[in-house]
């Protein structure tokens, strides 16, 4: 008799884990909350390139370049996120918080996708 043992997940079709918005205090002055945080980088990429294509647009071409630079990761491109440790299959969330004491206004919040360690 020859037996086998796997876990229930393996082959499973992943499913979607709880969005971003649960880490987000409730308290918050404001939130924005992305569902797909790749869906979302191919809509700002289409965007940005449909704005540079338009007359009038200036230094707005450079913009994907100079955001890549600074940040080290390309926006507009999910490949390059999930290359930077992000999932981009995954929500974010940001958020505002009130002033706490001492503080000069709003605090604000960020709920990065990690993606997977394994």
């Amino acid at each position: 008799m020859v037996s086998a043992a796997g876990c229930s997940r393996c082959g499973a079709p992943r499913r979607p884990g709880p969005g971003a918005a649960r880490f987000l205090p409730a308290d918050a002055v404001a939130a924005l909350v992305i569902p797909r945080l790749g869906e979302a980088s191919r809509q700002a990429a289409a965007l940005q390139a449909a704005l540079v294509a338009r007359p009038g647009a200036g230094d707005l071409g450079t913009l994907r370049t100079a955001l890549g630079a600074q940040l080290g990761v390309d926006l507009f491109d999910p490949a390059s996120l999930a290359g930077a440790g992000l999932d981009p299959e995954r929500g974010l969330a940001a958020a505002l918080l009130p002033a706490g004491a001492g503080a000069a206004g709003p605090q604000p919040v960020l709920v990065l996708p990690a993606g997977d360690a394994a």
